[in-house]
């Protein structure tokens, strides 16, 4: 079956004479461990800077396409791994033909544009969007692109949708974030995947070529229609690289707001310094005139962007971040003319903005729900044997009080602290508690204060946001 999957590729038009390779697998010298690598034949496609070559794909054969690279599989078992490889732009899609035949559309250019086969040393992870069960589909675009929807629980819920986007993960994983943190909440959900090159392109850019960044609006555009709802309903929300994008593709579409936490403003600098490979994707190269270039590009997007889109932003203070990006951000918003808001909690260097942003996320999301104008703090619940434990995490310039109610109407009190732990007897019956926190400013002792939603009796132990 692999083998026939090879030569429908070689028909197509990649080359199989002494220009394609066997490649080894870097952790095995095997030579039935071998990778296949097949350019893009140059004479076939002459005097072309791109091409689109169509692949008949065998019917017995179960496609997974991601961006740039897709899986085979066969009664479930994986036969080969296809990867596009060169300095150029290039995407795969799934599309099916008049007779039902699936058909591998590749996008590429010739003599630099080749197809990785892997028949061994596999590395896409196994994430499930191949499963129609799973509830993944695949929005056909200029770029397709895999999402989820988790669908409000109520009518009122259906008024709102929340699209997250996700962080950087590791090579081949293409992955969603925050689905736990907002499970819960009575709204629309939708992740969408960002699973082009090895690991991502911020929703944005393929070797400088936007058609990756248009194809998210247009599927975002037509997915709110279908809901019959408008931009003023939608939320962004993201952390890191998700939280870059979420500002990217909210200020062009002009949603109501975006929640990013630690986002990257000057993306090059970022990625100069940690992965180049992504800044070698979505540039073209990774020399500092690539990240010069990579630097600028989210200013830009604010010049041009819907200031009436409002930004908010969640960073702790250990967060590199916060210098290097997120106030360079806050000032650019504030001189084009966006709302925006700086929440700066004490501690979290970036290595941890994935949980001060689900707690962070959790807070706002609820408040939402409920219809609260109260300005929420990160907060967290935890049920023990004895006692109950409740987080809550302030800027560097407050202190906390909190009062925990019981539904009995019992009220017990926290003086003010600088801690961001608060220890509680738990009630008799373990009857639902909630909190009142109360914050001062060191400042100017302001007094502001936000009400938590109830928290049941959970397995102990269990951390609830």
């Amino acid at each position: 079956m692999c083998e026939t999957l090879i030569e429908s590729i070689v028909r197509s038009g990649f080359r199989s004479d002494g220009n394609s390779e066997q490649v080894a697998p870097s952790d095995s010298t095997e030579t039935q461990n071998l990778a296949f690598r097949f350019p893009l034949h140059v004479d076939r496609y002459e005097d072309t800077p791109s091409t689109i070559v169509s692949i008949p794909v065998p019917g017995e054969i179960d496609l997974e396409v991601h961006g740039h690279c897709a899986v085979a599989r066969y009664d479930g078992v994986i036969l080969a791994e296809l990867e596009l490889e060169g300095p150029a732009v290039s995407g795969l899609n799934l599309r099916t033909d008049n007779d039902g035949l699936q058909i591998l559309v590749v996008r590429g250019q010739p003599g630099a544009t080749r197809i990785l086969v892997r028949t061994d040393d596999f590395r896409v992870v196994d994430r499930g969007v191949w499963d129609t069960a799973s509830g993944w589909k695949s929005f056909a675009g200029d770029r397709d692109l895999w999402h989820l929807l988790e669908p409000a629980k109520t009518s009122s819920g259906m008024n709102r949708l929340f699209v997250v986007f996700s962080a950087i993960g590791d090579p081949y994983d293409f992955t969603y974030n925050y689905k736990s943190s907002i499970s819960d909440v009575d709204s629309n959900r939708l992740y969408i995947l960002d699973d082009f090159g090895a690991r991502g392109s911020y929703y944005w850019l393929d070797h400088r070529d936007e058609t990756i960044f248009h194809s998210v609006q247009a599927f975002i555009l037509e997915f709110v229609r279908e809901l019959d709802l408008s931009m003023t309903d939608v939320i962004f929300v993201g952390s890191s690289k998700g939280g870059t994008a979420a500002i990217l593709h909210g200020v062009s579409l002009g949603v109501k707001e975006v929640w990013a936490g630690a986002p990257q403003y000057r993306v090059g600098d970022y990625l100069f310094g940690t992965d180049t490979s992504i800044l070698n994707f979505m540039s073209g190269g990774s020399s500092v005139v690539e990240r010069d270039w990579l630097n600028n590009r989210m200013q830009l997007a604010l010049m041009e962007g819907e200031t009436k889109t409002k930004i908010r932003v969640a960073v702790g203070s250990k967060d590199h971040h916060l210098p290097n990006h997120v106030q360079p951000l806050i000032v650019d918003t504030t001189r084009f003319g966006y709302e925006s808001e700086l929440i700066e909690v004490a501690g979290f260097p970036h290595a941890k903005i994935g949980e001060l942003f689900g707690h962070y996320l959790t807070a706002k999301s609820h408040q939402l729900s409920s219809a609260s104008l109260e300005d929420v703090l990160p907060h967290a619940f935890r049920w023990m044997s004895n006692d109950i434990q409740f987080m809550c995490w302030g800027a560097l310039d407050q202190t906390l009080c909190v009062d925990m109610y019981c539904e009995d109407g019992a009220i017990n009190r926290l003086p003010y602290t600088n801690d961001n732990e608060f220890i509680f007897a738990v009630p008799e019956k373990r009857q639902p508690v909630r909190f009142r926190v109360y914050k001062k400013s060191t400042k100017n002792s302001e007094i502001t204060a936000f009400t938590t939603r109830w928290f049941f009796p959970q397995r102990k132990g269990r951390i609830v946001n």
